[in-house]
């Protein structure tokens, strides 16, 4: 099984996200239980972001996709899904994967983290910062014998 993940610091970033999303949650709690405020509204709004971002955080570091032999197994932040590599029409770029379902209907998922912006070649600082998403994609275009590029 071949597994491509985001570069860590990628995900040290998207931590730090959830972290100040948590610490959003704490600060609505807090004013909830004011006694000058007393909102129950407030209260159930810092619940529900600080549920989100404790979430988020703990499926942070279990983004990746999985290259099976017969299957691909996108996990992302808030959901995951199981492709078969016989159903996978399409591999663009950035990260964008067609496929049709048990039905023949077309569908198509995006995995978020090999999303970019910048050059494709390596002489700007974005280009190089990319380049883990180019192989990333390159290796699901390769897994899946699907040809096309954008």
């Amino acid at each position: 099984m071949q597994r491509l993940a985001p570069p860590r610091s990628a995900l040290h970033v998207s931590l730090g996200c959830f972290v100040l999303c948590a610490g959003l949650g704490v600060m609505l709690l807090a004013a909830a239980l004011d006694p000058d405020i007393r909102s129950w509204t407030l209260g159930a709004v810092g619940i529900f972001v600080v549920g989100i971002a404790a979430w988020g955080a703990w499926r942070n570091y279990r983004v990746r996709v999985d290259l099976g032999q017969d299957t691909m197994h996108i996990q992302g932040w808030f959901w995951s899904r199981r492709v078969a590599r016989d159903r996978i029409t399409a591999v663009w770029d950035p990260g964008h994967i067609q496929f049709s379902d048990s039905h023949g209907h077309p569908k198509s998922v995006w995995v978020t983290w090999l999303l970019r912006d910048g050059p494709d070649d390596d002489t700007t600082v974005l280009g190089r910062a990319g380049r883990p998403m180019r192989e990333a994609t390159a290796a699901i275009r390769e897994w899946s014998g699907v040809s096309n590029a954008l």
